[in-house]
């Protein structure tokens, strides 16, 4: 007996370290390639070194429209990250021309009159982006293991044939595939646009702070592998490599925020009419953090 609890002990001593060393090597192996593909930028370029995403989510229909626009600001130089919603009704054009909206942009031109209507308004250059419909933004969620939230109140809604098409309970819950985009696209009569938009902001910190908490090789890796847009000129070594940046960034160099702006009426519709100046000052910090 005795002869054998002492064998049955090496072997499971001998399993153990056989499944640390495995996992040492899988790491080791993870943070070279991560290591290798994560770009280098010069100490000169470090106040010049803002590049610019554009992540559009759309709502399907027959016209379909830029339901959520986030920009993100990624500054390697000095290691900073803003993240800045957009509302869908911006108001893009002149007060003496007919009504277009930020949201419309993307129904008559695609992502790149999407992309050209930001230029444009924030004058900056937008090198990346991607869209997202339902199906593409619930898989990449999945990918992940969902996000972990409290939603803060119940929130219903039924489409047009009175199926509902969101439908969360208050409380902490991970929010997955459908759940996940539901939630982002949200909108009660009492919060509005804005209300969608704080949400919208709740949702990607917790994402954030989540994917934070895993080591930065496995979250090249998963991005590498998973990453996947209807529409985008970000390829997965790019996707991967922001997303190991991002990880190692100090926590408070990750910023979100609203573009600088006010609800306002035109004629019998809301929009979100832009302060050009804070919007500068947004835009600055983006470079000089």
């Amino acid at each position: 007996m005795k002869r054998s609890r002492i064998r049955y002990k090496k072997l499971f001593f001998c399993l153990a370290a056989a499944l640390c060393v495995t996992a040492l090597a899988i790491y080791s192996i993870l943070a070279l390639v991560s290591w290798l593909h994560a770009p280098k930028v010069p100490a000169a370029s470090a106040r010049s070194a803002a590049q610019y995403y554009l992540f559009i989510g759309t709502k399907q229909g027959d016209r379909p429209q830029a339901d959520s626009l986030i920009l993100a600001a990624l500054n390697r130089g000095n290691e900073t990250f803003y993240a800045i919603s957009l509302p869908g009704n911006t108001k893009i054009n002149r007060s003496d021309e007919p009504l277009l909206l930020l949201k419309d942009a993307y129904a008559e031109g695609g992502a790149e009159k999407t992309v050209s209507a930001v230029e444009n308004l924030l004058h900056i250059r937008v090198s990346r982006y991607a869209v997202f419909d339902d199906a593409s933004f619930a898989a990449l969620t999945d990918r992940f293991g969902g996000v972990d939230l409290y939603v803060e109140k119940t929130m219903r809604h039924d489409d047009a044939s009175g199926t509902a098409d969101i439908a969360l309970r208050q409380g902490f819950q991970t929010l997955q595939g459908a759940d996940a985009y539901g939630y982002l696209r949200y909108i009660d009569q009492e919060e509005g646009e804005i209300g969608r938009i704080q949400r919208e902001e709740r949702f990607f910190k917790a994402f954030l702070a989540q994917s934070r908490s895993h080591l930065r090789p496995y979250v090249w890796a998963l991005t590498r592998y998973y990453w996947t847009s209807p529409d985008t000129n970000i390829t997965k070594e790019e996707a991967a490599s922001a997303a190991y940046a991002v990880m190692g960034f100090p926590e408070d160099h990750l910023h979100f925020a609203i573009l600088p702006g006010e609800v306002r009426s035109d004629g019998n519709q809301k929009v979100w009419e832009i302060n050009p100046i804070e919007i500068q000052k947004v835009v600055g910090l983006t470079i000089d953090q």
